[in-house]
């Protein structure tokens, strides 16, 4: 039976509705908690609920729960895309709106690169842009010698240089010296490339133990990127968000 429509769906979009918006598509799959800490971090639970409850009914929203309990997946519909792209709030190239959920063996990744996202966007100075994977793929293609996890550009300010940062995310799935190594170097040279004489940086989020220390252990002395390595969160949702954000406010995590 088709959902009954919400009159308060078709208000004008509000500031805040077009900033989650874009989080949600530029995120093309992202948990309710990041929504909430990106968008919504001063509000009871109950208004990024209400939020997703409406969007949903308009149709601008898909709303999945994890393994049928547990987190909210949000991913944008056809119609939330294209309301965003009517209103100015972002151009269509940016957003996502997959029909299909993230495979269950790409979700923790995904989720990763969202959370950082989020933890970028807190620092008092943001990056200017926040490029996922999946939005460079679409911009470059093939073209690129290798494509980072998520890459952040800090534009030459008043208050500071510009910066290029690429975050990799590292799940110890694939073998040090024939896959991931040769990718690194890959991408050492891309970041070079994009920085140009601004400052640029490689942080490698991997799996604690033996796998940080191998790849600390394998990496070049001399590099013409700083490479950090350090670990992802032990636990998922909200608890990983606040242990990702306590590793990141080290600086000892800061390769620019």
């Amino acid at each position: 039976m088709p959902r009954t429509a919400d009159p308060r769906a078709r208000r004008p979009l509000s500031a805040r509705d077009r900033r989650a918006g874009v989080f949600i598509g530029e995120g093309s799959e992202v948990a309710q908690y990041q929504l909430a800490a990106a968008v919504f971090p001063d509000k009871d639970p109950m208004v990024v609920s209400r939020f997703v409850a409406r969007w949903r009914t308009a149709n601008w929203l898909r709303v999945d729960r994890w393994r049928g309990m547990g987190i909210n997946r949000l991913r944008l519909t056809s119609a939330g895309r294209r309301l965003l792209v009517a209103v100015g709030a972002a151009a269509e190239s940016s957003l996502f709106a997959p029909p299909r959920l993230v495979a269950p063996q790409d979700l923790a990744h995904t989720l990763w690169i969202n959370d950082v996202r989020v933890v970028l966007g807190e620092r008092p100075r943001p990056p200017k842009k926040l490029a996922p994977a999946w939005a460079l793929q679409r911009t470059f293609g093939t073209r690129l010698p290798a494509i980072p996890d998520l890459l952040a550009v800090w534009d030459v300010t008043a208050r500071g240089a510009g910066a290029v940062l690429a975050i990799e995310i590292d799940r110890g799935t694939e073998a040090l010296q024939g896959v991931f190594l040769p990718k690194l170097a890959r991408l050492t040279t891309q970041v070079r490339d994009w920085a140009g004489r601004d400052a640029a940086g490689i942080l490698v989020l991997t799996m604690p133990g033996k796998r940080r220390q191998a790849l600390t252990a394998a990496l070049p002395a001399s590099q013409s990127v700083p490479i950090v390595v350090a670990t992802l969160p032990t636990v998922e949702g909200p608890a990983g968000l606040d242990q990702l954000r306590r590793q990141l406010a080290d600086p000892s995590t800061h390769p620019i």
